[in-house]
């Protein structure tokens, strides 16, 4: 009987956890979802405002880690904000790219997208 009630409990606080875990899960899709959009407009302005920069914005792969941050391809990117407001903080190095030989090089960007509209603060690449 003792066992049983163990088991049972066992089994209970299991499936609170994978509760748990699924709507966590769920939380961090609609986030990915709601925010790499302004990820990617924000990697196309400084692509087209900063040409020195495009050699780094090829094909990257971002990660979704949560809190808005993304990485991949030597890239952290900082999502902060609301639905339509946002500030961003995107910063490339090339010691974090995989496989990248060549001179070192640095990016950091910031910046705010009001509203579908990308304002530049300001922009460093450092070589």
């Amino acid at each position: 009987m003792q066992r049983a009630r163990i088991f049972i409990v066992v089994a209970m606080a299991v499936a609170a956890l994978a509760v748990v875990a699924s709507a966590h899960g769920l939380k961090m899709v609609s986030e990915e979802r709601q925010l790499a959009p302004v990820r990617d407009s924000v990697l196309s302005f400084i692509e087209s405002g900063h040409p020195d920069a495009a050699p780094f914005l090829g094909s990257v792969s971002f990660l979704y880690q949560e809190n808005g941050v993304f990485s991949g391809g030597g890239w952290y990117i900082e999502i902060d904000g609301d639905r339509s407001n946002y500030t961003v903080y995107a910063d490339f190095s090339s010691a974090l790219a995989q496989n990248f030989t060549g001179i070192p090089h640095r990016i950091i960007w910031m910046g705010n997208v009001l509203n579908g509209t990308i304002e530049e603060i300001s922009y460093t690449h450092a070589v």
